[in-house]
Formats: structure tokens, sequence, C-alpha cells
């Protein structure tokens, strides 16, 4: 995510360092002000741990600094989609309903079988039984 923040002082650029908790500094430099319009200047972060940074100073805490615009990116997007959990169908008891059958045998198999029907046939034969399993 991108966060964009103003400086509430109307200057045209202005530049300030901070410190993180292991000692690293951190130099912050807000742009595009300009003194004759009042506009003032602006920085943009997409770091967490920058924004994190500026967003628990005393520039912030105090209002000299606010924040003014969040914008999600793409990363942020994929953050957010649920990812499907794989069936871990690793024993014959484990499988209970057609798809986990197809998954264990053309897993434990090396087979591509589409059809439940032809899956538990061929299973037959290689005499895996399938206690937990319902067909209906």
């Amino acid at each position: 995510m991108i966060k964009i923040y103003r400086l509430k002082e109307a200057l045209n650029n202005s530049h300030h360092t901070l410190v993180g908790a292991g000692g690293n500094k951190v130099h912050y430099e807000f742009t595009g002000g300009n003194i004759i319009t009042g506009a003032c200047p602006e920085l943009s972060l997409k770091g967490k741990y920058y924004q994190d940074l500026l967003e628990s100073s005393e520039l912030f805490k105090s209002g000299t600094v606010v924040l003014i615009r969040e914008i999600k990116t793409s990363d942020d997007m994929k953050e957010n989609v649920p990812k499907p959990e794989p069936k871990n169908v690793n024993t014959a008891d484990a499988v209970t309903t057609p798809d986990e059958l197809l998954v264990y045998i053309n897993t434990n198999y090396d087979k591509k079988f589409t059809d439940p029907s032809k899956a538990l046939a061929f299973a037959a034969k290689e005499g895996e039984v399938f206690a937990n399993l319902n067909l209906g």
C-alpha cells in the first residue's frame, strides 16, 4: 500500500530524519510545496517499515505530518485473496467424497481419473477399501 503524507507547513521542501528502534536513521524528504501559493510539501511511502516509523513519530502524533491518502496496489489485492486449503487425503480412511477419491487415486497411483466410478473400480483391483466413502 502506498501512503501519501503532507507536512502541514507552507514550505517548498523539508527534510526530517527519524531514528528507528534499532538505531538506524531514516531520512524523509517532503517535496512539492510552494511558499508563495501556500501549498504544503508531500511525501509518498510504500514500505510498511517507513510508514510505521513515520506514523509513530512525534511529527505525526502532533499533527505536523498527516496522512492524506492511501492507494491500494496489486500486491495488496493478492494478500486479501483467500488461498484454498489443499485437502490432505493421504489415507484411504480420509476419503469421504468422490472428489477426495479422485485426489487419492490420482495422487497415490499417478493416474488421471476424472470419473469416480472408474477410479473406484481401479481401487478395488488394487485392494483399496474406502470405509468412509459416501457416494450419495
